[in-house]
């Protein structure tokens, strides 16, 4: 599926699926590669959710400082980290900066990734999506996905229920979702890259 198929795609769903609907996701290949090289010129969002976790709950009463209080990366999510960020690397996709959700697991699969992160708690999310708290950082993060950077490509790493709600497009742990800025607030969609995928690009 070329790229304009892929945005007139995304663009259906966003017409078709009310807001605060989970988008259902099938995995899929890995993305063309038309869809990296403009990675590699720069320009885009890309909206990375935190890797692979453990099999648990946060604490009722999370506290961003203590990682005792939160579901963190396990193994797999701290070596499919390590794979995201050698993949982009390997490819030369740059990337300019990198914004993290409060989160240990996110901040911990930028800093593995990245080697550096940025907190914006807009990006954080508590599992309510219905919640005011939730549906107040929602215009912000449309704002992010929808400006071009001035350089490079910019890094979100958060959580999925702003991807579904925002653009209708799910986001697996490790996964990442493209987006090609539009300005006004408006963004398209182009592709999704899961961490495997990147030692087969």
């Amino acid at each position: 599926m070329t790229v304009f198929r892929q945005g007139l795609l995304a663009l259906a769903l966003l017409v078709a699926l009310p807001a605060g609907v989970r988008a259902e996701h099938q995995p899929g290949p890995p993305p063309p590669r038309d869809v990296i090289k403009a990675l590699q010129q720069g320009g885009h969002v890309l909206y990375l959710r935190h890797a692979s976790t453990e099999k648990k709950a946060d604490a009722d009463n999370v506290n961003f400082d203590d990682c005792a209080t939160q579901r963190n990366l396990d193994d797999r999510g701290r070596h499919a980290a390590k794979a995201i960020g050698d993949g982009m690397v390997r490819l030369r996709i740059p990337v300019s900066e990198v914004l993290s959700s409060p989160f240990c697991r996110t901040r911990d699969t930028a800093l593995i990734a990245f080697g550096r992160a940025r907190i914006d708690v807009v990006l954080t999310s508590r599992g309510k999506p219905d919640s005011a708290e939730e549906q107040a950082r929602l215009p912000e993060i449309r704002r992010l996905l929808s400006t071009r950077p001035a350089m490079g490509n910019l890094m979100l790493v958060g959580h999925s229920p702003a991807m579904d709600r925002l653009a209708q497009v799910h986001v697996d742990e490790g996964e990442m979702a493209v987006f090609r800025p539009l300005g006004d607030g408006k963004f398209e969609f182009l592709a999704r890259i899961r961490a495997e995928h990147w030692a087969r690009l």
